[in-house]
């Protein structure tokens, strides 16, 4: 695997994790700068939960069945580009409820896919998926702890502006990540491993 693959997919990360990290800590208080309630804040917030329930997996398999994973991250990444362009420009809790339950449903999908093509291009090379997954983690203590300097020396309704900065950097990674191949349908019932069965039952509780 070239360092090329690398650079590219931890940039993504990055980027990605960036704008992750400015959504987190100060999206709540943009919300509120914009009129919205307390109540209305948490549900615009939890659409993109919400939208996690069916739509990454719905993505999953389109993206397995034509081997458009980048495809799909593409999307999901225009998605978000979109949605932080439209946000100065919306108002009211409806206008926000929709644009971020819209861009949920396409915008949930870039991060599963960006793991499987990872993992894809290690492969099975598994130790080598933690240097390249922490320019992520990097991306998102950055932004965190340098958005709030950010926002002493500028209005928090500029926060949009900012998230779509590393969105398009996101986009413009996320086409040039390599192209995994079509997978072959499985036949039979699908079996899962019993540890992921108690990893998943740990996750939930």
């Amino acid at each position: 695997m070239s360092f090329g693959v690398n650079a590219r997919l931890g940039a993504f990360y990055f980027s990605f994790f960036a704008g992750a990290g400015l959504w987190v800590g100060y999206l709540p208080p943009y919300f509120a700068a914009r009129g919205l309630g307390a109540a209305e804040i948490a549900w615009v917030l939890a659409l993109p939960q919400l939208a996690r329930v069916v739509a990454p997996t719905a993505w999953a398999s389109v993206a397995d069945r034509f081997g458009a994973q980048r495809a799909i991250v593409v999307l999901a990444c225009g998605a978000g580009v979109v949605c932080y362009s439209l946000m100065p420009h919306v108002n009211g809790f409806a206008g926000f409820a929709w644009l971020m339950g819209l861009t949920s449903l396409l915008g949930t999908a870039a991060l599963p896919l960006v793991e499987a093509i990872t993992l894809g291009v290690l492969a099975g090379q598994t130790g080598r998926y933690g240097p390249i997954r922490l320019w992520g983690s990097i991306g998102f203590m950055i932004a965190v702890f340098a958005g709030g300097t950010w926002l002493d020396f500028h209005s928090v309704q500029a926060l949009p502006y900012a998230m779509l900065a590393f969105m398009s950097a996101a986009l413009v990674v996320g086409l040039t990540l390599p192209t995994p191949a079509v997978h072959a349908a499985a036949s039979g019932p699908l079996a899962i491993n019993p540890a992921a069965i108690l990893l998943l039952a740990s996750a939930f509780f």
